[in-house]
């Protein structure tokens, strides 16, 4: 009897010296979160997780409104790094990678909510730099990209389903510069010519899908010299600005990625 009250008063003082150690909430003397910590937003839990004297450690869980998990971060490096994974609603991967100082860094994946990966894009100090590629849900490339400082730089290429390209062109500074080449699904040149600070300068010529010339263009800095036309029949409609402009569209899924703002302003401290 003696031994199982001994037991009791063991259990007893554990469990209080544990409840202790980890009260909710906690400020050390300097005013700085320390131990485990929830937060709420509109009365749903919007995080949890633990802090040492300000600082995040381990795992952090964020939580959609109604209350299913959207983000891990898992903290090292005394809190500047962090490996986060964002979730879908329904469980899947939406993207994963690394924040240091609070900025994207290194390389990150995005997922369709079905488990492909759709994009890969990798990050230096918050900004896109060095090669990204976009994929279609097969999982062959739909596009590839240079970036220095957030900005695309050098060769870019997009490709239709069935691999062959579509666009080949270089930018300097998110402008499009130099030799561009539009191209059939058969692998036909369908147009090419010389970008200019991103407008037409110089020759262009457009073919048919056998290779005849359709027609030929002229341009000085974006201004329509001369136009010569050898296949009225087959004068189309150019492609060109709509194709780029929905490939971003279509990487980043149907759900808005979270922002850096939703992690590391005014929400951990």
């Amino acid at each position: 009897m003696k031994y199982n009250f001994f037991i009791l008063i063991y259990i007893f003082l554990t469990i209080s010296l544990f409840s202790q150690n980890d009260t909710i909430n906690q400020k050390d003397k300097n005013g700085l979160p320390h131990g485990y910590w929830e937060k709420y937003k509109d009365g749903k839990l919007f995080y949890q997780g633990h802090f040492n004297h300000g600082t995040p450690i381990g795992e952090f869980t964020y939580f959609y409104p109604d209350s299913i998990i959207k983000t891990k971060l898992s903290f090292s490096d005394n809190g500047k790094k962090a490996y986060a994974i964002h979730y879908y609603k329904n469980g899947k991967k939406y993207a994963e990678g690394i924040y240091y100082d609070k900025k994207k860094d290194g390389k990150w994946i995005y997922y369709d909510g079905f488990d492909h990966i759709i994009a890969i894009e990798n990050y230096k100090n918050g900004e896109l730099n060095g090669i990204s590629y976009d994929f279609f849900p097969n999982g062959d490339t739909l596009q590839i990209a240079n970036y220095v400082n957030g900005k695309k730089n050098g060769e870019y290429k997009l490709f239709y389903p069935t691999k062959s390209p579509r666009i080949i062109a270089n930018y300097k500074n998110d402008t499009i510069q130099g030799l561009t080449k539009y191209f059939y699904s058969n692998g036909q040149v369908y147009e090419i010519g010389k970008y200019r600070d991103g407008l037409r300068d110089s020759l262009w010529i457009m073919y048919d899908e056998n290779g005849v010339v359709i027609l030929t263009e002229m341009y000085n800095y974006g201004s329509l010299i001369e136009r010569k036309v050898y296949q009225p029949d087959k004068d189309p409609m150019k492609l060109e600005d709509d194709i780029i402009k929905n490939i971003d569209q279509y990487k980043k899924g149907i759900i808005k990625e979270p922002s850096e703002n939703d992690f590391f302003n005014g929400t951990i401290r």
